[in-house]
Protein backbone atom coordinates (compact mmCIF):
# COMPACT_ATOMS: atom_id res chain seq x y z
CA UNK A 1 0.00 0.00 0.00
CA UNK A 2 1.35 2.99 -0.69
CA UNK A 3 2.45 5.88 1.90
CA UNK A 4 -0.10 8.77 0.21
CA UNK A 5 -2.63 5.75 0.28
CA UNK A 6 -1.67 4.84 4.07
CA UNK A 7 -1.75 8.68 5.24
CA UNK A 8 -4.98 8.86 3.59
CA UNK A 9 -6.77 6.16 5.70
CA UNK A 10 -5.03 7.43 8.95
CA UNK A 11 -6.42 10.88 7.78
CA UNK A 12 -9.95 9.21 7.79
CA UNK A 13 -9.24 7.27 10.69
CA UNK A 14 -8.78 10.71 12.90
CA UNK A 15 -11.40 11.89 11.50
CA UNK A 16 -14.00 10.26 12.42
CA UNK A 17 -12.31 9.96 16.01
CA UNK A 18 -12.33 13.52 16.29
CA UNK A 19 -16.13 14.29 14.76
CA UNK A 20 -17.66 10.45 15.96
CA UNK A 21 -15.04 9.10 19.24
CA UNK A 22 -14.24 6.29 19.60
CA UNK A 23 -17.28 4.08 20.47
CA UNK A 24 -18.56 5.97 16.63
CA UNK A 25 -16.29 4.41 14.86
CA UNK A 26 -16.63 1.12 16.32
CA UNK A 27 -20.56 1.51 15.43
CA UNK A 28 -20.20 2.84 12.10
CA UNK A 29 -17.26 -0.43 11.51
CA UNK A 30 -20.13 -2.86 12.67
CA UNK A 31 -23.04 -0.84 10.81
CA UNK A 32 -20.63 -1.24 7.68
CA UNK A 33 -20.09 -4.93 8.01
CA UNK A 34 -23.59 -5.28 8.71
CA UNK A 35 -24.37 -4.14 5.29
CA UNK A 36 -21.84 -5.56 3.45
CA UNK A 37 -22.82 -8.69 4.76
CA UNK A 38 -26.35 -8.65 3.85
CA UNK A 39 -24.75 -7.20 0.16
CA UNK A 40 -22.13 -10.57 -0.13
CA UNK A 41 -24.88 -12.80 0.83
CA UNK A 42 -27.72 -11.55 -2.05
CA UNK A 43 -25.40 -10.33 -4.52
CA UNK A 44 -22.15 -11.43 -4.21
CA UNK A 45 -18.63 -9.97 -3.18
CA UNK A 46 -18.39 -6.46 -2.82
CA UNK A 47 -15.00 -5.42 -4.23
CA UNK A 48 -15.21 -1.56 -4.21
CA UNK A 49 -15.92 -1.25 -0.78
CA UNK A 50 -17.88 1.85 0.70
CA UNK A 51 -17.95 3.80 -2.36
CA UNK A 52 -20.57 1.20 -4.05
CA UNK A 53 -23.21 3.65 -1.63
CA UNK A 54 -21.15 6.08 -0.38
CA UNK A 55 -19.26 8.20 -2.95
CA UNK A 56 -15.56 9.12 -2.02
CA UNK A 57 -16.60 7.11 0.43
CA UNK A 58 -17.66 9.68 1.98
CA UNK A 59 -20.76 8.16 4.55
CA UNK A 60 -22.71 11.07 4.79
CA UNK A 61 -23.67 11.15 1.02
CA UNK A 62 -25.30 7.91 -0.80
CA UNK A 63 -25.27 6.84 -4.14
CA UNK A 64 -28.48 5.90 -6.02
CA UNK A 65 -27.34 2.33 -4.72
CA UNK A 66 -26.97 3.55 -1.20
CA UNK A 67 -29.92 4.77 -1.37
CA UNK A 68 -31.97 1.82 -2.58
CA UNK A 69 -30.06 -0.45 -0.54
CA UNK A 70 -29.64 1.32 2.87
CA UNK A 71 -33.83 1.13 3.81
CA UNK A 72 -34.76 -1.87 2.33
CA UNK A 73 -31.65 -4.23 1.74
CA UNK A 74 -32.88 -3.98 -2.24
CA UNK A 75 -29.65 -3.52 -4.95
CA UNK A 76 -32.34 -4.77 -7.49
CA UNK A 77 -34.64 -1.94 -7.54
CA UNK A 78 -31.68 0.32 -9.19
CA UNK A 79 -29.60 -2.05 -10.59
CA UNK A 80 -29.25 -1.58 -14.51
CA UNK A 81 -30.87 -3.91 -17.24
CA UNK A 82 -28.48 -5.84 -19.01
CA UNK A 83 -27.15 -5.32 -22.43
CA UNK A 84 -26.96 -7.05 -25.85
CA UNK A 85 -23.06 -6.51 -27.31
CA UNK A 86 -23.75 -8.84 -30.44
CA UNK A 87 -26.22 -10.46 -31.86
CA UNK A 88 -26.18 -11.63 -35.91
CA UNK A 89 -27.77 -14.39 -38.20
CA UNK A 90 -27.31 -15.78 -41.59
CA UNK A 91 -29.06 -13.59 -44.06
CA UNK A 92 -30.51 -16.68 -45.64
CA UNK A 93 -31.58 -19.60 -44.37
CA UNK A 94 -32.90 -23.53 -46.20
CA UNK A 95 -34.34 -24.33 -42.95
CA UNK A 96 -36.75 -23.51 -40.73
CA UNK A 97 -33.83 -23.56 -38.13
CA UNK A 98 -31.86 -20.73 -38.32
CA UNK A 99 -28.26 -20.79 -36.99
CA UNK A 100 -27.28 -17.90 -34.74
CA UNK A 101 -24.02 -16.50 -35.94
CA UNK A 102 -23.13 -14.41 -32.57
CA UNK A 103 -25.18 -13.58 -29.13
CA UNK A 104 -23.11 -11.71 -26.44
CA UNK A 105 -24.23 -9.36 -23.75
CA UNK A 106 -22.96 -7.81 -20.80
CA UNK A 107 -23.85 -6.67 -17.35
CA UNK A 108 -22.18 -4.86 -14.37
CA UNK A 109 -20.21 -7.36 -11.92
CA UNK A 110 -22.72 -7.22 -9.26
CA UNK A 111 -25.80 -8.47 -11.19
CA UNK A 112 -24.07 -11.43 -13.91
CA UNK A 113 -26.61 -12.31 -17.02
CA UNK A 114 -28.16 -15.64 -16.30
CA UNK A 115 -30.56 -16.03 -18.65
CA UNK A 116 -30.76 -16.30 -22.66
CA UNK A 117 -33.39 -16.20 -24.79
CA UNK A 118 -34.34 -15.79 -28.85
CA UNK A 119 -37.97 -15.08 -29.76
CA UNK A 120 -39.89 -13.38 -32.66
CA UNK A 121 -41.90 -10.85 -30.58
CA UNK A 122 -39.95 -7.51 -29.91
CA UNK A 123 -42.00 -7.31 -26.48
CA UNK A 124 -39.66 -8.61 -23.93
CA UNK A 125 -40.38 -11.52 -22.31
CA UNK A 126 -40.98 -12.24 -18.28
CA UNK A 127 -37.84 -13.05 -15.90
CA UNK A 128 -40.11 -16.61 -15.20
CA UNK A 129 -41.21 -17.04 -19.39
CA UNK A 130 -40.56 -20.90 -20.30
CA UNK A 131 -37.01 -20.73 -22.95
CA UNK A 132 -34.67 -19.22 -21.19
CA UNK A 133 -31.40 -21.09 -21.52
CA UNK A 134 -27.94 -20.66 -19.36
CA UNK A 135 -26.08 -20.40 -22.22
CA UNK A 136 -26.36 -18.33 -25.39
CA UNK A 137 -28.29 -20.36 -28.13
CA UNK A 138 -26.97 -22.00 -31.27
CA UNK A 139 -29.71 -21.68 -33.16
CA UNK A 140 -33.61 -20.73 -33.48
CA UNK A 141 -36.44 -23.24 -35.04
CA UNK A 142 -39.36 -21.53 -36.41
CA UNK A 143 -43.03 -23.72 -35.57
CA UNK A 144 -43.51 -26.15 -38.46
CA UNK A 145 -45.50 -25.11 -40.78
CA UNK A 146 -44.29 -21.17 -40.84
CA UNK A 147 -44.40 -20.45 -44.03
CA UNK A 148 -40.92 -19.25 -46.13
CA UNK A 149 -40.30 -15.84 -46.42
CA UNK A 150 -38.62 -12.48 -44.48
CA UNK A 151 -37.98 -13.50 -40.97
CA UNK A 152 -37.12 -11.35 -37.39
CA UNK A 153 -35.68 -12.52 -34.44
CA UNK A 154 -34.96 -10.37 -31.19
CA UNK A 155 -31.91 -11.20 -28.94
CA UNK A 156 -32.92 -10.97 -24.82
CA UNK A 157 -30.51 -11.67 -21.49
CA UNK A 158 -31.81 -12.22 -17.84
CA UNK A 159 -29.48 -11.18 -14.92
CA UNK A 160 -29.09 -12.52 -11.36
CA UNK A 161 -31.60 -9.89 -10.20
CA UNK A 162 -34.11 -10.92 -12.91
CA UNK A 163 -33.58 -7.38 -15.24
CA UNK A 164 -34.61 -8.78 -18.79
CA UNK A 165 -32.64 -6.44 -21.27
CA UNK A 166 -31.93 -4.83 -23.42
CA UNK A 167 -33.77 -2.19 -22.62
CA UNK A 168 -34.64 -1.14 -26.52
CA UNK A 169 -35.13 -4.60 -28.65
CA UNK A 170 -31.95 -5.94 -30.13
CA UNK A 171 -33.28 -8.34 -33.70
CA UNK A 172 -31.33 -9.30 -36.56
CA UNK A 173 -33.21 -10.41 -40.23
CA UNK A 174 -33.26 -13.82 -42.26
CA UNK A 175 -34.68 -14.84 -45.23
CA UNK A 176 -36.04 -18.43 -44.89
CA UNK A 177 -36.30 -20.07 -48.69
CA UNK A 178 -38.13 -23.96 -48.00
CA UNK A 179 -37.39 -26.21 -50.44
CA UNK A 180 -40.37 -28.13 -51.50
CA UNK A 181 -41.26 -31.25 -49.23
CA UNK A 182 -43.52 -33.90 -50.44
CA UNK A 183 -46.46 -33.57 -48.29
CA UNK A 184 -50.03 -35.44 -49.65
CA UNK A 185 -50.84 -37.42 -52.49
CA UNK A 186 -53.85 -37.14 -54.36
CA UNK A 187 -54.97 -40.71 -56.56
CA UNK A 188 -57.93 -39.93 -59.16
CA UNK A 189 -60.68 -40.98 -59.78
CA UNK A 190 -61.28 -40.67 -56.37
CA UNK A 191 -63.98 -43.97 -56.60
CA UNK A 192 -64.25 -46.12 -59.92
CA UNK A 193 -66.66 -48.95 -60.63
CA UNK A 194 -65.61 -51.18 -63.31
CA UNK A 195 -66.57 -54.97 -64.71
CA UNK A 196 -64.25 -58.02 -64.00
CA UNK A 197 -61.99 -57.88 -66.56
CA UNK A 198 -62.48 -54.65 -67.19
CA UNK A 199 -59.59 -52.17 -66.85
CA UNK A 200 -59.27 -48.61 -64.76
CA UNK A 201 -56.22 -46.15 -65.13
CA UNK A 202 -55.71 -43.99 -62.17
CA UNK A 203 -53.26 -41.26 -61.76
CA UNK A 204 -51.38 -39.45 -58.46
CA UNK A 205 -50.70 -35.52 -58.24
CA UNK A 206 -48.34 -34.96 -55.40
CA UNK A 207 -48.42 -31.42 -53.55
CA UNK A 208 -45.74 -29.78 -51.49
CA UNK A 209 -46.31 -28.41 -47.61
CA UNK A 210 -47.39 -25.46 -49.38
CA UNK A 211 -49.92 -27.17 -51.18
CA UNK A 212 -48.33 -26.13 -54.69
CA UNK A 213 -47.64 -28.85 -56.87
CA UNK A 214 -44.87 -30.53 -57.06
CA UNK A 215 -42.31 -30.07 -60.33
CA UNK A 216 -41.11 -32.30 -61.47
CA UNK A 217 -43.91 -34.90 -60.21
CA UNK A 218 -42.48 -38.15 -58.48
CA UNK A 219 -42.94 -41.54 -59.17
CA UNK A 220 -45.73 -43.68 -57.37
CA UNK A 221 -45.70 -46.95 -56.06
CA UNK A 222 -49.49 -48.45 -56.60
CA UNK A 223 -50.89 -51.02 -54.82
CA UNK A 224 -54.05 -52.71 -54.38
CA UNK A 225 -55.66 -53.67 -50.70
CA UNK A 226 -57.52 -56.76 -51.96
CA UNK A 227 -55.72 -58.54 -55.20
CA UNK A 228 -58.57 -60.83 -55.14
CA UNK A 229 -60.82 -58.16 -56.46
CA UNK A 230 -58.86 -56.54 -58.16
CA UNK A 231 -54.83 -55.99 -59.76
CA UNK A 232 -52.90 -52.63 -60.43
CA UNK A 233 -49.82 -52.64 -62.41
CA UNK A 234 -47.14 -51.23 -59.98
CA UNK A 235 -45.77 -48.36 -62.18
CA UNK A 236 -48.36 -47.50 -64.51
CA UNK A 237 -51.22 -47.15 -61.87
CA UNK A 238 -53.64 -49.25 -64.68
CA UNK A 239 -56.49 -51.50 -62.36
CA UNK A 240 -57.97 -54.86 -63.62
CA UNK A 241 -61.04 -55.79 -62.21
CA UNK A 242 -60.68 -59.81 -61.38
CA UNK A 243 -64.09 -60.22 -59.16
CA UNK A 244 -67.28 -58.51 -57.59
CA UNK A 245 -66.17 -56.35 -54.30
CA UNK A 246 -64.18 -53.35 -53.40
CA UNK A 247 -60.45 -52.87 -52.86
CA UNK A 248 -58.13 -49.49 -51.86
CA UNK A 249 -55.96 -48.38 -54.83
CA UNK A 250 -52.95 -46.96 -52.98
CA UNK A 251 -50.40 -44.29 -54.75
CA UNK A 252 -46.86 -44.15 -52.86
CA UNK A 253 -43.65 -42.46 -52.47
CA UNK A 254 -42.03 -42.61 -49.47
CA UNK A 255 -43.80 -42.59 -46.35
CA UNK A 256 -46.47 -40.08 -48.39
CA UNK A 257 -49.44 -42.04 -49.73
CA UNK A 258 -53.01 -41.45 -51.73
CA UNK A 259 -55.92 -44.19 -51.68
CA UNK A 260 -59.05 -44.41 -54.00
CA UNK A 261 -61.75 -46.81 -54.16
CA UNK A 262 -62.23 -49.52 -56.66
CA UNK A 263 -65.65 -51.36 -56.99
CA UNK A 264 -65.55 -54.43 -59.56
CA UNK A 265 -69.43 -55.94 -60.37
CA UNK A 266 -69.97 -58.68 -62.22
CA UNK A 267 -71.74 -58.26 -65.25
CA UNK A 268 -74.59 -60.52 -66.72
CA UNK A 269 -73.72 -61.02 -70.44
CA UNK A 270 -76.33 -59.27 -72.29
CA UNK A 271 -78.98 -61.18 -74.24
CA UNK A 272 -78.81 -61.36 -77.88
CA UNK A 273 -79.47 -58.49 -79.74
CA UNK A 274 -83.15 -58.17 -80.50
CA UNK A 275 -84.43 -56.22 -82.72
CA UNK A 276 -85.51 -52.85 -81.69
CA UNK A 277 -89.38 -52.41 -80.33
CA UNK A 278 -89.99 -56.01 -80.79
CA UNK A 279 -90.45 -55.50 -84.32
CA UNK A 280 -89.11 -58.19 -87.22
CA UNK A 281 -87.97 -58.30 -90.79
CA UNK A 282 -91.55 -59.19 -92.50
CA UNK A 283 -91.49 -55.88 -93.79
CA UNK A 284 -88.70 -57.10 -96.70
CA UNK A 285 -91.15 -60.17 -97.34
CA UNK A 286 -92.03 -60.09 -101.06
CA UNK A 287 -89.25 -57.09 -101.78
CA UNK A 288 -87.39 -57.33 -104.91
CA UNK A 289 -83.59 -56.17 -104.87
CA UNK A 290 -81.43 -55.85 -108.20
CA UNK A 291 -78.36 -56.87 -107.56
CA UNK A 292 -74.61 -56.49 -109.39
CA UNK A 293 -72.43 -59.54 -108.12
CA UNK A 294 -68.89 -59.52 -108.71
CA UNK A 295 -66.05 -62.40 -108.28
CA UNK A 296 -63.13 -60.17 -107.28
CA UNK A 297 -60.75 -63.51 -108.17
CA UNK A 298 -58.95 -65.95 -105.78
CA UNK A 299 -55.91 -66.82 -104.67
CA UNK A 300 -55.19 -70.39 -105.10
CA UNK A 301 -52.33 -72.87 -103.40
CA UNK A 302 -52.32 -75.02 -106.82
CA UNK A 303 -51.14 -72.23 -109.23
CA UNK A 304 -49.19 -70.03 -106.64
CA UNK A 305 -50.71 -66.95 -107.76
CA UNK A 306 -53.48 -64.35 -107.87
CA UNK A 307 -56.33 -65.71 -110.35
CA UNK A 308 -57.46 -63.23 -112.51
CA UNK A 309 -60.42 -65.01 -113.76
CA UNK A 310 -63.23 -62.62 -112.56
CA UNK A 311 -66.94 -62.77 -113.03
CA UNK A 312 -69.67 -59.71 -113.15
CA UNK A 313 -72.81 -60.17 -113.22
CA UNK A 314 -76.51 -58.83 -112.53
CA UNK A 315 -79.13 -60.62 -110.54
CA UNK A 316 -82.25 -60.31 -108.59
CA UNK A 317 -82.88 -60.75 -104.81
CA UNK A 318 -86.40 -61.94 -104.13
CA UNK A 319 -87.23 -62.46 -100.39
CA UNK A 320 -89.68 -65.27 -99.88
CA UNK A 321 -89.87 -65.50 -96.02
CA UNK A 322 -89.14 -64.44 -92.70
CA UNK A 323 -88.42 -66.59 -89.94
CA UNK A 324 -88.45 -64.91 -86.43
CA UNK A 325 -87.53 -67.90 -84.17
CA UNK A 326 -83.93 -68.39 -86.41
CA UNK A 327 -83.99 -64.94 -87.30
CA UNK A 328 -83.58 -65.80 -90.58
CA UNK A 329 -84.58 -64.13 -94.04
CA UNK A 330 -85.03 -66.78 -96.43
CA UNK A 331 -84.57 -65.35 -100.11
CA UNK A 332 -83.47 -66.62 -103.96
CA UNK A 333 -81.17 -65.32 -106.64
CA UNK A 334 -82.18 -65.76 -109.82
CA UNK A 335 -80.54 -64.86 -113.20
CA UNK A 336 -79.43 -65.25 -117.02
CA UNK A 337 -76.59 -66.64 -118.46
CA UNK A 338 -74.48 -65.05 -121.07
CA UNK A 339 -76.32 -66.19 -123.72
CA UNK A 340 -79.43 -64.75 -122.05
CA UNK A 341 -81.32 -68.04 -122.72
CA UNK A 342 -80.54 -69.98 -119.88
CA UNK A 343 -82.36 -68.91 -116.66
CA UNK A 344 -81.06 -69.91 -113.12
CA UNK A 345 -81.68 -69.47 -109.69
CA UNK A 346 -80.26 -70.05 -106.07
CA UNK A 347 -82.12 -70.17 -102.84
CA UNK A 348 -79.87 -68.77 -99.84
CA UNK A 349 -80.59 -67.82 -96.46
CA UNK A 350 -79.89 -64.24 -94.94
CA UNK A 351 -79.24 -65.00 -91.47
CA UNK A 352 -79.73 -61.77 -88.59
CA UNK A 353 -76.30 -60.36 -87.15
CA UNK A 354 -77.90 -57.40 -85.75
CA UNK A 355 -79.60 -53.90 -86.00
CA UNK A 356 -83.17 -52.75 -86.81
CA UNK A 357 -85.65 -54.01 -89.38
CA UNK A 358 -84.26 -50.76 -91.55
CA UNK A 359 -80.70 -50.98 -91.04
CA UNK A 360 -79.20 -54.72 -90.24
CA UNK A 361 -76.43 -56.65 -90.95
CA UNK A 362 -76.59 -59.98 -91.91
CA UNK A 363 -74.33 -63.02 -93.59
CA UNK A 364 -74.52 -65.93 -96.15
CA UNK A 365 -73.60 -67.95 -98.91
CA UNK A 366 -74.32 -68.50 -102.55
CA UNK A 367 -72.22 -70.33 -105.22
CA UNK A 368 -71.64 -68.66 -108.96
CA UNK A 369 -73.16 -70.68 -111.82
CA UNK A 370 -71.63 -73.85 -109.59
CA UNK A 371 -68.40 -72.85 -110.10
CA UNK A 372 -67.55 -71.57 -106.54
CA UNK A 373 -69.29 -71.23 -103.58
CA UNK A 374 -68.63 -67.59 -101.75
CA UNK A 375 -69.39 -66.71 -98.19
CA UNK A 376 -70.42 -62.70 -97.55
CA UNK A 377 -71.70 -60.45 -94.93
CA UNK A 378 -74.27 -57.86 -96.16
CA UNK A 379 -75.73 -54.16 -94.80
CA UNK A 380 -79.30 -53.72 -95.62
CA UNK A 381 -80.74 -50.23 -95.49
CA UNK A 382 -84.09 -49.37 -96.04
CA UNK A 383 -86.74 -46.10 -95.86
CA UNK A 384 -90.52 -45.84 -94.77
CA UNK A 385 -93.11 -43.90 -96.49
CA UNK A 386 -96.48 -43.76 -95.57
CA UNK A 387 -95.72 -46.97 -93.24
CA UNK A 388 -94.47 -49.20 -96.25
CA UNK A 389 -91.29 -49.93 -97.08
CA UNK A 390 -90.10 -47.66 -99.50
CA UNK A 391 -86.38 -47.90 -100.10
CA UNK A 392 -83.67 -50.11 -100.02
CA UNK A 393 -80.11 -50.93 -100.47
CA UNK A 394 -77.79 -53.90 -100.28
CA UNK A 395 -74.11 -53.49 -99.34
CA UNK A 396 -71.90 -56.65 -99.33
CA UNK A 397 -68.96 -55.51 -96.49
CA UNK A 398 -66.68 -58.56 -97.02
CA UNK A 399 -66.76 -62.40 -98.78
CA UNK A 400 -64.26 -65.15 -99.01
CA UNK A 401 -64.02 -67.98 -101.46
CA UNK A 402 -65.06 -71.19 -99.44
CA UNK A 403 -64.43 -73.87 -102.30
CA UNK A 404 -63.93 -74.88 -105.42
CA UNK A 405 -65.38 -78.13 -106.54
CA UNK A 406 -62.83 -80.53 -108.45
CA UNK A 407 -63.75 -82.55 -111.46
CA UNK A 408 -61.94 -85.66 -113.08
CA UNK A 409 -61.38 -85.94 -116.97
CA UNK A 410 -64.46 -87.71 -116.99
CA UNK A 411 -66.69 -85.46 -115.50
CA UNK A 412 -67.25 -87.17 -111.74
CA UNK A 413 -66.36 -86.20 -108.55
CA UNK A 414 -62.72 -87.80 -107.38
CA UNK A 415 -61.87 -88.60 -103.92
CA UNK A 416 -58.28 -87.83 -104.37
CA UNK A 417 -59.82 -84.57 -105.59
CA UNK A 418 -61.33 -83.49 -103.55
CA UNK A 419 -58.66 -83.96 -100.59
CA UNK A 420 -56.58 -82.18 -103.12
CA UNK A 421 -58.93 -79.21 -103.07
CA UNK A 422 -59.14 -79.17 -98.91
CA UNK A 423 -55.96 -79.02 -98.96
CA UNK A 424 -55.68 -76.16 -100.94
CA UNK A 425 -58.13 -73.61 -99.33
CA UNK A 426 -57.79 -71.29 -101.76
CA UNK A 427 -59.37 -67.96 -100.95
CA UNK A 428 -61.44 -65.81 -103.50
CA UNK A 429 -63.32 -61.97 -102.73
CA UNK A 430 -66.61 -61.10 -103.76
CA UNK A 431 -68.56 -58.11 -104.26
CA UNK A 432 -72.13 -57.64 -103.80
CA UNK A 433 -74.17 -54.22 -104.39
CA UNK A 434 -77.79 -53.64 -105.07
CA UNK A 435 -81.47 -51.65 -104.73
CA UNK A 436 -84.96 -52.17 -103.77
CA UNK A 437 -86.74 -51.70 -106.80
CA UNK A 438 -91.06 -52.37 -107.57
CA UNK A 439 -91.86 -55.81 -108.56
CA UNK A 440 -93.30 -54.22 -111.74
CA UNK A 441 -89.93 -53.67 -112.78
CA UNK A 442 -88.22 -56.86 -112.39
CA UNK A 443 -88.53 -58.43 -116.19
CA UNK A 444 -91.46 -61.05 -116.48
CA UNK A 445 -89.40 -63.86 -117.04
CA UNK A 446 -87.70 -63.73 -113.96
CA UNK A 447 -90.72 -63.37 -111.75
CA UNK A 448 -92.18 -66.73 -113.73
Amino acid sequence: MSIVKKSRNWIFLLAMILTYGVFGIAHMANARGSYENTYNSNYGANTTGCVLCHPNGNTSQFTAAGNAFGPSHNYAAIAPNPQMTQFSIPLTSTSLTVQITTFTATDNVYTPIKGYMATESATPPSYNATGWGTTAPRSYTFPVGTAPGPKILYAWVLDSVNKVGPSSAVSASTTVTLPPVLTTIAVAPATASIAAGATQQFTATARDQNGNLMSPQPAFTWSSSGTAVATINSSSGLATGVAAGSTGITATNGTVSGTASLTVKVVSPEPPPSIPGGADLSIWVGKWIKVSIQNRGYYSEEENRLSNDRQKLSAYLKITAWDPDNKILQATILGKGEDEEEKWSESILLRYISGTNLNFLCWSQMTLAGDATYGFTARIRGSMRKGNLAGGIFTSVGGYHVETPEENDNGDDDDDDEELSSKQSPAGWLKITGRLIAEAKVPADIRE
